[in-house]
C-alpha cells in the first residue's frame, strides 16, 4: 500500500512539474521561430530602393541619418544581385551613379549573407532582418546598419 501511495505521489509531482516545463518549450520554440535570421527564401524582398536609417558600431555607438543624397537599389535574381547607389530626385527619378557592387547570396552558419567582389576588395555583410519595410545588416567588423524601405522625398509613396 506504502508502495502504491508513494508511486502515486511521484507520480503526481511529474505531472504538475511536466506542464511548466512543456509551456516553456513550446513558448521558446515559437519565440526562437519568429526571432529566426531570415533565410534565402526572403531575397525577394531585398528587391527595391533602401535608404540608410541608422549605424551602431561595434562598440554600441548609434549614428541617426534623417536625409540621404543617395540610397542604395537592390536588384537580385536567384542567388546573384547587384547593389547600386542612386541620386532620387523630387520627380521620384533616379540619377544612376557608377558606384555599383555585385553580390552573391549564400546561407553561412545558417545565416543569410551577401558576399560582395569588385576589382579592389571582397566582404560580406550577414542579413540579420528583413521584411518588407525595414533591412539589418552587419559587416565583417561588427558594424550594423539598419535601412528603411525608401519612399521618395515628396510624396511619401514607395518608388518602383
Amino acid at each position: 500500500m506504502k508502495l502504491l501511495c508513494f508511486q502515486m505521489k511521484i507520480k503526481s509531482m511529474f505531472l504538475k512539474n511536466i506542464k511548466p516545463l512543456a509551456i516553456l518549450l513550446i513558448v521558446s520554440f515559437f519565440l526562437s521561430s519568429c526571432n529566426s535570421s531570415p533565410n534565402l527564401d526572403a531575397l525577394p524582398l531585398l528587391n527595391g530602393y533602401w535608404e540608410i536609417a541608422s549605424v551602431e558600431t561595434d562598440k554600441g555607438k548609434e549614428i541617426e541619418y534623417k536625409f540621404n543624397e543617395t540610397v542604395d537599389y537592390f536588384e537580385i535574381t536567384a542567388k546573384n544581385g547587384v547593389r547600386t547607389k542612386v541620386k532620387p530626385k523630387l520627380d521620384g527619378t533616379f540619377i544612376k551613379t557608377n558606384d555599383a557592387e555585385g553580390f552573391t547570396a549564400k546561407m553561412q552558419d545558417d545565416k543569410l549573407t551577401l558576399i560582395y567582389k569588385t576589382t579592389w576588395d571582397t566582404w560580406s555583410e550577414t542579413i540579420l532582418y528583413l521584411n518588407d519595410s525595414k533591412l539589418v545588416t552587419q559587416n565583417d567588423q561588427g558594424i550594423r546598419y539598419t535601412y528603411n524601405r525608401f519612399k521618395g522625398y515628396l510624396d511619401n509613396v514607395e518608388t518602383n
